[in-house]
């Protein structure tokens, strides 16, 4: 059974691949800075399954459309009884959005506005990650009371010593410079440039034979896998922290802010 039989998807994922190899996954839910419910974190698997499948498309480039790459979770995936957290959170683990390859194909992360929470984590699962200027990261599970600890094992895969420290347990945002500075990302340029930057990554990608790459994709991600199997493991005994009042009076406070416009 995939995804997709269980959840109607809604099209806030696209998906087209050019005759240079080079294929585009969009996030496409700009009204609400592409944050990601149940239903579209289903189309983007569908998604980068239908991109590992593809035997015309080698490299493919994720980004979002509109103001931001991604602002985190949908608020409304977390309000949820705990036996549907559950039941979701066990299909997530079964379906890892980068580590349930077949071909291994390197995906590259062009990331632009907000990249928060979720929106973080889905970057970091990406083998090249390039931003634009505008680009504004941060681990926005910890001023709602969530753990961060998946994410500090993300950003620790990537080398970055006590800079992972500090933005995790401070919950502060960090800019694009701070980012390739820490070495989170890959490269920055100006605002705007980001999915051309990720073509010009895609282009010297497919030049090298592309065993090789994907050889080298494989091993990289089973090594960050294991990293985020590890906290996984250890954040376990730790009680639900979405039932927590921290939690819920956080997300109360978050929906306010949004139903008079604000976005963070």
């Amino acid at each position: 059974m995939t995804t997709s039989d269980t959840l109607a998807l809604d099209g806030t994922v696209s998906y087209a691949a050019d005759s240079g190899g080079i294929a585009e996954i969009v996030l496409r839910r700009p009204a609400k800075l592409n944050a990601i419910g149940d239903v579209m974190a289903a189309e983007l698997r569908e998604r980068l399954q239908q991109f590992d499948l593809d035997d015309a498309a080698g490299v493919a480039i994720l980004s979002g459309e509109g103001r931001a790459f991604c602002a985190g979770a949908d608020v409304k995936r977390h309000e949820r009884s705990t036996e549907d957290r559950l039941k979701a959170k066990v299909n997530d683990q079964r379906r890892d959005l980068m580590n349930s390859a077949l071909n291994w194909k390197p995906v590259i992360a062009a990331v632009h506005g907000y990249v928060y929470g979720f929106g973080l984590s889905l970057a970091l699962r990406a083998d090249i990650i390039v931003a634009g200027r505008d680009a504004r990261f941060q681990v926005a599970e910890i001023p709602r009371g969530l753990s961060g600890s998946t994410l500090w094992a993300a950003l620790k895969f990537r080398g970055l010593g006590s800079f992972a420290d500090d933005v995790v347990l401070t919950g502060r945002g960090f800019s694009a410079e701070e980012a390739l500075a820490g070495g989170v990302i890959n490269a920055v340029v100006d605002e705007g440039q980001h999915v051309e930057e990720g073509r010009r990554w895609a282009q010297r990608i497919l030049a090298n034979p592309q065993g090789a790459v994907r050889d080298s994709v494989r091993t990289r991600r089973w090594y960050a896998q294991s990293f985020l199997r590890e906290a996984q493991i250890l954040s376990q005994p730790h009680p639900d922290l979405h039932e927590s009042q921290d939690f819920k009076s956080r997300v109360k406070d978050f929906s306010t802010r949004k139903d008079k416009g604000q976005d963070q």
